[in-house]
């Protein structure tokens, strides 16, 4: 196994709660996850998700990706 990665997805989902949660006064329509897909030369696919909060994960991931793919 090479390990070389080959193809790097990273996208965000929103899903919509069935109902709002309400932090006090603080409403929370939706959770946001952000998915990162990763595959390597052989074939070889892994796939995480995180809970990404309002933060810009996805684009985070594809940055630091290009920066050490170079």
């Amino acid at each position: 196994m090479s390990g070389i990665v080959s193809q790097l997805d990273a996208f965000e989902v929103v899903l919509p709660l069935p109902r709002p949660l309400q932090l006090g006064a603080i409403a929370i329509p939706n959770r946001e996850y952000t998915v990162v897909r990763v595959s390597d030369e052989e074939g070889n696919t892994g796939t995480a998700f995180s809970l990404a909060r309002n933060a810009p994960v996805a684009a985070t991931v594809k940055k630091g990706y290009r920066a050490i793919s170079c």
